[in-house]
């Protein structure tokens, strides 16, 4: 006769939880079951029940009434019309995964890693080294790179404007906040840069000139957007020194 395995899927559950947070897994529900079915001292059966569990809502109950095992056990039991005895076992298992200790765990570690970006510098460094100017036939290679030192100055704009990654991944550390921040600002670069360097049809553009448009049109409202302030930066142009044939058909 097959049973539920409680005290493995009560390790199973927080240690993903200590990991990736509950709103990750109330989020991803189906990597829960598969991951937990895989687990061989929780096993597919228990796995499923866990699932079902999830599918209705067991946590959001346990977040709206707490975690008094008799009416969490009435609750799984009418919501996804396991045996009582099953229901119990269940309702076992969230009781002490949703412990208040686990939960006061849990939310002392929440946004971390945003504190820990607020309390310190990004160092952030950007390059582009892919667009070009081209011309009947020939083209001119261009290229910009920057390092900056930031600091949050506005930690509501910078929470607003981070909401979304943090939302998901409330685990979330700081070296991971400074590399989207970093990827955001490359994009930001690499469009304007492009822009830049295409600007004109008859004249090659001056990349050693791009500081200006840089600090004007990628790193000013780059800040302003994520409540920063620029402490330190240095950036550096290069284009080609002549005109380099095109090798393919479509620029010329």
């Amino acid at each position: 006769m097959k049973t539920v395995k409680t005290d493995a899927s009560v390790e199973a559950l927080k240690q993903m939880i200590d990991t990736e947070s509950i709103e990750k897994l109330k989020g991803e529900t189906g990597t829960v079951y598969r991951r937990l079915s895989k687990n061989k001292s929780v096993g597919d059966y228990t796995a499923r029940m866990i699932y079902m569990a999830m599918l209705a809502d067991t946590i959001g109950c346990i977040e709206n009434n707490g975690v008094g095992q008799e009416s969490l056990t009435e609750y799984i039991y009418r919501e996804c019309g396991f045996r009582k005895a099953e229901a119990g076992k269940i309702a076992e298992i969230f009781s002490r995964v949703f412990s208040q200790e686990h939960i006061a765990e849990w939310d002392s570690r929440k946004e971390e890693g945003f504190r820990e970006l607020c309390s310190g510098k990004l160092q952030i460094q950007v390059k582009n080294e892919n667009s070009a100017w081209h011309r009947d036939g020939v083209h001119v290679e261009c290229s910009y790179k920057a390092s900056a030192t930031l600091r949050i100055k506005d930690q509501k704009t910078a929470r607003m404007a981070l909401a979304g990654i943090i939302d998901h991944d409330p685990y979330i550390s700081s070296q991971k906040l400074t590399e989207y921040l970093e990827k955001q600002l490359q994009d930001e670069l690499d469009a304007d840069f492009e822009d830049y360097c295409t600007e004109d049809d008859y004249y090659p553009p001056v990349p050693e000139d791009y500081d200006d448009n840089f600090e004007a049109y990628v790193m000013k409202p780059f800040c302003e957007k994520y409540g920063l302030e620029c402490i330190d930066y240095s950036g550096k142009g290069e284009g080609a020194d002549s005109y380099i044939r095109d090798d393919r058909w479509d620029y010329r």
